[in-house]
């Protein structure tokens, strides 16, 4: 579930960027954990299938307590989640 949901976040963004020609460097900072393998798979396979449109895109992993914004990605999941129930 997780390798899917994240395939379709990245390339969804990726989409949308190049529907509304944007040329900015996107780059995805993804939480150090269990998850951190199927990530770089997901994200590898992405690179390849998905037009870059000679854009910058980057894959960094980090904690917490580091990158802020991982913070309210758990809350956001963690309140859709509970909607989903």
């Amino acid at each position: 579930m997780f390798s899917a949901c994240f395939h379709w976040l990245v390339a969804t963004i990726l989409e949308l960027a190049n529907k509304y020609k944007s040329n900015e460097r996107i780059a995805f900072i993804h939480e150090i954990n269990d998850y951190q393998g199927e990530a770089v798979s997901a994200f590898s396979w992405i690179k390849k299938v998905h037009s870059m449109e000679d854009r910058i895109v980057s894959l960094t992993f980090g904690s917490k307590e580091t990158y802020t914004p991982l913070q309210a990605a758990d809350i956001l999941a963690y309140e859709g989640n509970k909607r989903l129930d």
